[in-house]
């Protein structure tokens, strides 16, 4: 079905809506600011501990839902915290839900352009396959 004008203005109305829920997140993924971004949503399976891929035989494996964003985004862009990184630019967002019913979303809209609003941040744990991260409060499809 082709997505018309109304549709994707819907759907940034409905990315707006829950903004809010977005600014009161307290997670470690989580910044001050909020963002709306878009691109095209992928997954990819990656090993985790002990190893994190150094003894295959031995990780666990764990899925990365991440944003590939048609247009790489700089630091201000995506409202980042200042750092030594101000001049890089990024193309991947790797995504954490925040939402009733978000992992069945993304498993549904995987491989489609989406909208998504939440908190970038810096990769800060050991399961931060990309350098940002989100701590997504909506998302919907484009």
């Amino acid at each position: 079905m082709r997505r018309t004008a109304l549709d994707s203005a819907l759907a940034v109305v409905f990315l707006m809506a829950n903004l809010g829920v977005a600014a009161q997140l307290d997670t470690p993924h989580a910044a001050n600011s909020v963002v709306v971004i878009e691109g095209r949503l992928r997954h990819k399976q990656v090993y985790g501990p002990p190893g994190w891929g150094e003894t295959p035989r031995l990780d666990s494996k764990f899925t990365v839902y991440y944003l590939e964003l048609r247009q790489a985004m700089s630091p201000q862009q995506l409202k980042l915290p200042p750092s030594k990184h101000a001049d890089n630019s990024y193309s991947q967002v790797q995504l954490y839900c925040e939402f009733e019913g978000c992992d069945e979303f993304m498993r549904k809209h995987s491989n489609h352009i989406v909208l998504a609003s939440g908190s970038a941040a810096y990769a800060l744990e050991p399961n931060d396959v990309y350098p940002v991260t989100m701590t997504v409060a909506a998302m919907g499809t484009k």
